[in-house]
């Protein structure tokens, strides 16, 4: 939203008298612009123009009506020509920055603006729609500054809070957006949008009952698409897949034509492990818009989910060709088995995005399973360098150096996941057969114990504990302990997706990032 400040009651200096008859047709062309005939109070100013070529205000005028038109080109030339005139107004540079905003040439928009603060240092339209150009270029401080002092000079003004709510929002300052949006909501009860949004950003916090809350209230004042996504996509992370289901359903009723509505629905679908109605739901985004590369690429993991890599492979390939930058979509080799292909999809996918560290783990996973274990720990080493939080490229290169004999190394590496990841069983099991291997039973007693505590029904954790109790001579609790396993999993192998661990090292290469 752009403000004009006022600016149609002015009447700047004059350079000359203006007669009583182009009084009268300013007077009309006011009146007929009041009342939204556009075209008559065009004329209306023209007359004036014609009885006095050399009066800004006429031009000025005249340009305010072409804005409401759309004209920006017409709003430039009488702006442009009402400054030759008279060079003192700011609100003659406003109208024509307006124009150039709309125009999407925010550097000179912005020009404008400055020259409208110069003229008119408390002028907080100019501040308000500069901070909308430099939000515009993406310089987000730039906005931030100019929607502050903008509020200042007008603490009643919504879109000020609102669109310095966005700016914080675009930065990540989540806490920062949430504030404004509650000033928003507290100048405007009734403003769907905050609610939606503030809603977003409590589900990003994590604070699902209040993102539930907020897009309840947006979706009563006037649903609209995202209060739906951003309700049902907190539904989902409270498990309450139906809840979602409905929500995207809605959206779908609301915009059926919206591709991202049906792959919305496919995410909460594979979340419910069905993935033939994910397939469905993706196959309608695809027929919407042919050209979308996460239909295809969700589609190609729905495809993976259903054990069938060559139509998943098709899927990715297709993402790859519509959008060759489109990293995500290299992945799939490595459920094939052909780990050469996976290594140079990985180095593909690292060329297009250097710093992508999850890259680096799965290219080090595909490495070591072709025996590159030099390769494979270089790899390890750039992905921890590049996302140190990142800890399943310290759990992977635990299990390497594990298998290689370094086993203070992969004491290290798992004591650092569980530094990071105090949640996940499996560092704890892996952590507790280094111990083992170090003939330290009970320290691996300790940590098998954990394993255990994080997921009562790990067998291998139960018969590694056992035989760890049987090194002590503990024959009744190791006894005990390899009963339970068998009983448990009768030797098979462990759970692969029910951890911390699993979720992230699938996590970056989901079906599409909740909005």
């Amino acid at each position: 939203m752009l403000l004009i400040g006022g600016s149609t009651a002015l009447m700047p200096p004059e350079p000359e008298a203006l007669s009583e008859q182009a009084i009268a047709l300013i007077d009309r062309g006011r009146a007929w612009h009041g009342r939204g005939d556009l075209d008559q109070a065009i004329v209306e100013y023209t007359d004036v123009i014609a009885l006095h070529p050399d009066h800004c205000l006429a031009y000025f005028l005249r340009g305010v009506v072409w804005a409401d038109k759309q004209e920006h080109d017409r709003v430039i030339a009488d702006c442009t020509k009402a400054i030759s005139l008279e060079a003192d107004y700011a609100e003659f540079y406003l109208s024509r920055g307006n124009a150039w905003s709309s125009k999407g040439e925010f550097d000179r928009a912005i020009a404008d603006f400055t020259d409208a603060i110069r003229l008119k240092p408390n002028f907080e339209a100019a501040h308000y729609n500069r901070g909308n150009a430099w939000k515009n270029k993406r310089e987000l401080d730039r906005a931030i500054a100019d929607y502050t002092t903008a509020i200042q000079l007008d603490p009643t003004h919504v879109d000020s809070y609102l669109n310095r709510a966005n700016a914080w929002a675009d930065k990540g300052d989540i806490d920062r957006a949430g504030a404004d949006y509650s000033a928003v909501i507290k100048l405007d009860p009734k403003h769907a949008g905050a609610y939606t949004n503030r809603g977003y950003g409590w589900l990003m916090k994590g604070d699902l009952d209040r993102a539930i809350a907020d897009c309840s209230e947006a979706i009563r004042l006037g649903p609209d698409i995202w209060s739906y996504f951003n309700r049902g996509s907190a539904w989902a992370s409270k498990g309450d897949f139906d809840h979602a289901l409905a929500d995207f359903s809605a959206a779908i009723r609301l915009q059926p034509g919206n591709p991202d509505a049906y792959i919305h629905r496919a995410v909460t679908w594979m979340d419910k492990n069905e993935p033939d109605h994910a397939i469905a739901d993706l196959s309608k985004a695809i027929e919407l818009n042919p050209r979308h590369a996460v239909a295809y690429f969700s589609r190609g993991n729905a495809w993976q989910r259903k054990s069938d890599p060559d139509r998943a492979i098709a899927d990715f390939n297709e993402a790859i060709r519509i959008d060759p930058d489109y990293a995500d979509a290299y992945y799939n080799w490595a459920e094939k088995g052909e780990r050469k292909r996976a290594v140079a999809d990985y180095s593909e996918m690292i060329r297009l995005n250097p710093g992508f560290a999850q890259a680096y783990n799965s290219r080090a996973i595909n490495r070591r399973a072709l025996e590159d274990n030099d390769g494979a720990f270089a790899d390890f080493a750039e992905a921890i360098r590049l996302d140190p939080p990142f800890f399943p490229s310290y759990y992977n290169r635990g299990n390497a150096l594990h298998e290689a004999g370094d086993l203070d190394g992969a004491l290290a590496d798992f004591t650092m996941v569980i530094k990071l990841e105090p949640q996940g069983w499996e560092s704890f099991y892996n952590r507790g057969n280094v111990w083992r291997d170090k003939r330290e039973f009970e320290r691996a007693i300790a940590d098998y114990t954990q394993s255990i505590s994080r997921h009562p029904h790990f067998g291998w954790a139960y018969r590694a504990r056992g035989r760890a109790k049987l090194e002590l001579g503990d024959k009744a609790g190791g006894e005990a302990d390899l009963a339970l396993a068998d009983a448990i999993e009768s030797g098979a192998p462990p759970p692969k997706a029910a951890s911390p661990l699993a979720r992230m090292q699938a996590g970056w290469k989901t079906l599409f990032g909740r909005k």
